[in-house]
């Protein structure tokens, strides 16, 4: 805008110059004709011109001085997203701002002064919008500020981490100094490396704590995965102290991806074992394969260094690893239910519900008490009430079946004493008559 201003002020000074030299030589001709040739040219007055005073450097200066406030005010604007949080005062802004350029004019000093005074209305209004924009920004940072501080803190950093905190702290207190100072965009991103640098500790001990959970069983079953990890959770104390934070925070991030996928990895692990520990599988085997195909899937993820692809199928076959669990400890409850139904069916065959009331009755409270607990999905409790009342009910009915036996025997006994002491009184009764039969 402001070359080609400058531009249409030399054309138009050039045609001005043109007309005023074609309208001497017009008068000049015209003298010619109506007064005598005069023999001394040098004695002739100097031509007159119409032209107007120039601009001055002062009123140049100050043009400039408000174009620069204007452009440096819409910068901030821009840099804190105040066109888009303030969509309605940036277009009249704009606006002014748009005007002031296209209409910029140094021609005359009047010009000069009317293009000034659009630019400082663009200005002013510009730095009202930057105002706002640079408080709500500030609002927000400081905000976002104490909330990650805020976590560090609860993460155990003021015990564990407090010379990083102090780091943290400076770092926070130096942004508000430049905020003060006028210094927006460096206030900005100090800000912003503060708050990595409060995130940085809180994600660091979060990590630190997965870590201790994790070692014993990581150790036995991945120790080279965990290596790794730590590795990588070194390196981050490398790019803090190098003041290098974004990569510091990206490096954090990593570390906790890997011991979080390792975590997540040991868990559904134990529910493998669980599955293979009671035989499960045969009540399930699509869901133990498919589980087992995203568990080396994961591995192979958490080699290439996809961490949050590696959590992502960890997730997956834990799913289907606990679906197979369940469905196992239901089919497996079901199973006990049965057995201890088809076990008390025998014990009543053998009267034991007569026989042994007490006991019989005791496996049919347990029977009645696993069959509420099932309906509850507590499968396991279910399972346990199930076979205890099962082994009662086999033991009352062995018991009642033992009792029948004997009780049997002793008739028969009875019977057999029964018949001998028959024979020995006829026998007797034949000695009393002599010897003499009937």
């Amino acid at each position: 805008m402001k070359k080609k201003s400058i531009g249409w002020f030399r054309k138009t000074y050039a045609n001005l110059f043109a007309v005023l030299f074609i309208t001497l030589i017009i008068l000049g001709a015209a003298s010619c004709a109506s007064q005598p040739a005069v023999e001394d040219p040098t004695d002739a007055p100097p031509p007159v011109t119409d032209a107007g005073p120039s601009v001055s450097q002062a009123d140049i200066d100050a043009l400039n001085a408000a174009s620069q406030r204007a452009l440096s005010a819409r910068d901030l604007v821009l840099g804190f997203n105040g066109d888009g949080q303030f969509p309605s005062e940036w277009q009249s802004a704009s606006t002014l701002l748009s005007t002031a350029e296209s209409q910029r004019n140094v021609s005359t000093p009047e010009n000069t002064r009317e293009s000034t005074a659009r630019y400082i209305r663009a200005a002013e209004a510009m730095e009202e919008l930057a105002a706002l924009a640079l408080e709500r920004n500030r609002e927000a940072a400081l905000q976002e500020l104490i909330r990650a501080r805020n976590a560090a803190v609860n993460a155990g950093a003021l015990t564990h981490a407090p010379d990083y905190m102090i780091q943290a702290d400076y770092a926070a207190d130096e942004a508000d100094a430049l905020f003060q100072a006028g210094n927006y965009f460096a206030a900005r991103d100090r800000t912003n490396e503060a708050i990595s640098m409060y995130e940085i500790i809180g994600l660091g001990l979060e990590a630190s704590i997965l870590r201790e959970e994790i070692a014993a069983r990581a150790e036995e079953l991945v120790p080279d995965f965990l290596y790794w990890a730590d590795e990588t959770a070194l390196l981050v104390f490398q790019y803090w102290d190098e003041g290098d934070f974004s990569t510091a925070w990206e490096t954090a991030v990593r570390a906790y991806s890997m011991y979080d996928a390792l975590n997540a990895g040991i868990h559904a692990y134990i529910v493998r074992e669980e599955i293979e520990a009671h035989g499960f599988e045969r009540y399930d085997r699509e869901n133990v394969d498919l589980g087992d195909d995203a568990i080396y899937n994961a591995i192979e993820n958490f080699i290439d260094g996809n961490y949050v692809y590696a959590r992502a199928r960890i997730d997956d076959a834990a799913r289907r690893y606990n679906v197979a669990l369940r469905t196992g400890w239901v089919l497996y409850a079901t199973e006990r239910s049965n057995a201890a139904i088809a076990q008390r069916q025998i014990a009543i065959e053998n009267r034991a519900n007569v026989a042994v009331r007490d006991e019989f009755n005791t496996a049919q409270q347990l029977l009645v008490r696993g069959s509420g607990v099932m309906e509850e999905a507590r499968y396991q409790e279910a399972v346990i009430l199930f076979i205890e009342s099962e082994s009662i009910f086999h033991a009352v009915s062995i018991l009642a079946l033992e009792r029948r036996q004997l009780a049997e025997e002793a008739l028969i006994r009875a019977n057999q004493r029964m018949a001998e002491s028959d024979e020995t009184a006829r026998n007797a009764e034949t000695i009393l008559r002599g010897g003499a039969t009937p």
